[in-house]
């Protein structure tokens, strides 16, 4: 139970890697708030935590892409748990289409979940962190962000935003105890990866709790600030 009342924020958190990140967390004992836009699905996935680990999981069902909805998860977090220890940015989505044949609010739903709302949330949990003078922020980003992918490519270009946005930000923030970390995957088992890739064989891919055990070991070992780390299946 290495994180036995610690405070955590994940979004995304009611499927994929974000549910298996949760997962692994409230195994380790940590308290959880969890960010997602299915609100059933979400209320389900932190009462089956609950009861399976005996931590707290509070349910925040919004969309990343306001500014709000960042607000409303640091603000739960801390009038319930008085505290943030990490926020795991993971909220994502894609479309597996040729660029020219994107539409204007596809590119700008894409850019908007995996940009725009992880930089709202590291935004908001930072004030609470600095102030704490420690936090960890994770950001779930992708292969995609270095090697850009075909029908892939607004995908790509915000994940390597994802990648820069992060060693930026951890020299801004390492002076206040603040650690920043990013994590990019090959394709993962998933729902979304199953949607875009309906050809790709499950044994090709990375599981989702291969990704979780990777963030699990840089909260609590900790690793190269500002680095994104890489993760994929061997094929």
């Amino acid at each position: 139970m290495k994180l036995r009342d610690w405070a955590i924020i994940i979004t995304g958190g009611s499927r994929g890697i974000g549910r298996a990140i949760a997962e692994a967390c409230a195994r380790e004992g940590a308290n959880l708030v969890l960010v997602a836009r299915d609100r059933t699905r979400l209320e389900q996935t932190c009462r089956e935590l609950e009861q399976k680990y005996n931590v707290t999981v509070v349910p925040v069902s919004c969309d990343v892409r306001n500014l709000d909805c960042a607000r409303s998860a640091v603000s739960t977090c801390v009038e319930k748990f008085g505290k943030i220890d990490v926020l795991v940015n993971n909220a994502g989505t894609a479309v597996r289409k040729f660029f020219f044949e994107m539409s204007p609010e596809e590119i700008d739903e894409i850019i908007d979940v995996n940009l725009r709302g992880l930089m709202y949330f590291a935004l908001e949990a930072l004030k609470v962190m600095i102030r704490q003078r420690r936090g960890i922020i994770i950001n779930i980003s992708s292969g995609a962000g270095k090697v850009g992918i075909p029908e892939l490519v607004v995908y790509s270009a915000t994940k390597a935003g994802v990648n820069i946005f992060t060693e930026a930000l951890a020299r801004e923030v390492r002076k206040f105890g603040i650690r920043v970390y990013a994590i990019c995957p090959g394709g993962t088992d998933t729902d979304l990866h199953r949607r875009l890739f309906p050809e790709h064989k499950p044994e090709w891919l990375l599981k989702p709790e291969e990704v979780a055990e990777l963030v699990l070991r840089l909260i609590i070992e900790g690793g190269q600030d500002g680095y994104c780390y890489d993760i994929y299946r061997l094929v």
